[in-house]
């Protein structure tokens, strides 16, 4: 006589079909981290090289960007590298790669509110608000390891 239970319900091409996709999606989970880890390291890495002559007064090599208020709610938001020079407020995405840079002359406001653009956050959100080349106000927000030494970097640069 054959077997019975639930193991006698497998089909063998079934059994097959099953252990192949979940080989396939660990693959793909393993390849896209170490895409993401290399990409990180190659951001990390183009920052020190880009901005080694400046005097770095505030880096965080894991910050996150809550956003940038005339992109709207719905703009692509993530983490990257924080640096702060003396003439430069700079933040690089990761994913996808981009660069936002606000000259430290054009910074008006600096805040730590507990949300930024309607999303409530654990920790306090370091808000800048700036004028544009276009003489437009703008903001962004972002999260550090250390929002209360980043703030005080920015105000002891402009000797607030």
């Amino acid at each position: 006589m054959g077997a019975t239970g639930a193991a006698a319900e497998w089909n063998p091409v079934w059994l097959t079909l099953f252990i192949l996709i979940a080989v396939l999606i660990l693959a793909g989970v393993t390849a896209f981290v170490i895409y993401a880890r290399s990409r990180i390291s190659l951001v990390r890495e183009e920052v020190t090289r880009k901005y080694r002559s400046q005097n770095i007064l505030f880096r965080d090599d894991f910050a996150n960007l809550c956003g940038i208020e005339s992109l709207g709610k719905g703009q692509v938001s993530g983490n990257g590298v924080v640096l702060l020079t003396e003439t430069l407020f700079i933040f690089n995405l990761f994913m996808p790669r981009r660069e936002t840079i606000v000259p430290r002359e054009m910074i008006r406001r600096i805040e730590m509110p507990a949300y930024y653009m309607g999303k409530a956050r654990l920790k306090p959100v370091v808000k800048l608000t700036y004028g544009t080349a276009d003489g437009v106000k703008d903001s962004l927000g972002v999260l550090v390891k250390e929002p209360e030494a980043l703030v005080r970097a920015l105000r002891l640069a402009d000797g607030k």
